[in-house]
């Protein structure tokens, strides 16, 4: 389908965005498109924006292109949080192709052209709800794509993890902290920590732990549906610490005292946009410098 309203957002950071962003302007509206500002591509070129946020823009748009990189796609995925109006997501690189973008702005005017003619393919990519328990009460709930961390808030100590699978005890870790990754962030910070990587297609989570005191841990795959809850426990009275939560490398706070961390399936997968050529295996030999690829 070919995409008529595109809504834009931008990376504020990085200082190649403006001028892709003037660029990309100029191209939509040499083709009769609207195009729509998101609070932070308005802000980059000195505007207001018509949306308080980029949930509520969701709405009014048939395509969201985001200017940046993997990061700033994951910003955009958790700031539009469980959508009312899900609409396809499309990244243009300011650099290098990442693992979740569609093509470098180098080539602006090809991708344009390819989207508004409709030749490009949307690909659901799961995600995570992950939420924050004190007992019975909800404090904090995210929307999350890559994957969340639970650590220590100091580095120098190692944590204390009870981890349970739809209520069946897996493991206490010991460890510098565990990840739980859906197949897209298998390729992120889970690959760091000799987690598998996860075609994006095959729907499961990734537990893997960050350098464990036990060194038969390892990652562990479970089904896509599974309820993974994560209590924090004092792994030395002598040095108490804190639990942190760190939601796609982006965003941390501490697990109150007593708390808990409730992982499961989101309800609404994140629908991404790449070219109708897309291999995710070429994307790892060229990211990874496999045999046959190139950096």
């Amino acid at each position: 389908m070919a995409a008529k309203r595109i809504g834009i957002d931008a990376n504020s950071h990085k200082p190649e965005a403006e001028k892709a962003l003037r660029d990309l302007l100029g191209l939509l509206s040499e083709r009769g498109v609207e195009a729509f500002l998101s609070p932070d591509a308005a802000k980059i070129l000195g505007r207001e924006s018509s949306f308080a946020s980029l949930q509520s823009m969701g709405c009014e748009i048939d395509l969201l292109l985001v200017l940046g990189g993997d990061g700033t796609i994951l910003e955009a995925v958790r700031s539009i949080g469980q959508p009312v109006c899900p609409c396809p997501i499309l990244g243009l690189n300011v650099g290098h192709l990442g693992f979740l973008t569609y093509a470098t702005t180098q080539d602006l005017e090809g991708v344009i052209d390819e989207i508004l003619e409709g030749h490009y393919q949307v690909t659901d990519r799961m995600a995570l709800n992950v939420e924050v328990f004190v007992g019975e009460q909800q404090k904090r709930s995210y929307h999350v794509l890559n994957e969340v961390t639970i650590k220590s808030d100091n580095i120098a100590r190692m944590v204390r993890l009870k981890t349970s699978v739809d209520d069946s005890l897996m493991s206490v870790y010991n460890a510098d902290g565990l990840i739980v990754a859906t197949p897209t962030g298998s390729t992120a910070y889970s690959m760091s920590a000799t987690g598998p990587v996860v075609h994006p297609g095959a729907h499961s989570l990734v537990l893997s732990p960050i350098c464990p005191h036990t060194l038969t841990n390892r990652s562990v795959v479970v089904a896509a549906e599974s309820r993974v809850t994560v209590e924090p426990m004092m792994a030395n009275p002598a040095y108490p610490i804190q639990a942190v939560v760190t939601i796609d490398g982006q965003i941390s706070e501490v697990v109150p005292k007593g708390g808990r961390i409730e992982i499961s399936r989101s309800k609404h997968s994140v629908p991404l946009v790449f070219p109708t050529d897309y291999s995710f295996f070429e994307t790892l030999r060229i990211k990874l410098a496999w045999h046959g690829g190139h950096v």
